[in-house]
């Protein structure tokens, strides 16, 4: 029991990770995905799939609602 609570709590953490690691670098690139994909090492479609997983709104949404 405890070790499935160490390992979903690692998986949650990286699961974070990941999603900050992309929200970071899609603000550092303007959003630009392409060149975001290539600095994660991986392909567009990948961090097309992974910016659906998580959730993550485009930048121009976030800047828009914080204008308000």
């Amino acid at each position: 029991m405890e070790d499935q609570k160490r390992k979903s709590f690692i998986v949650t953490t990286l699961a974070e990770q990941e999603k900050n690691a992309i929200v970071d670098a899609l603000n550092k690139y303007g959003g630009n995905q392409t060149k975001v994909a290539q600095i994660l090492g991986i392909s567009t479609t990948t961090l097309w799939r992974k910016i659906k997983k998580y959730r993550i709104k485009p930048q121009h949404e976030i800047t828009d609602k914080s204008d308000r």
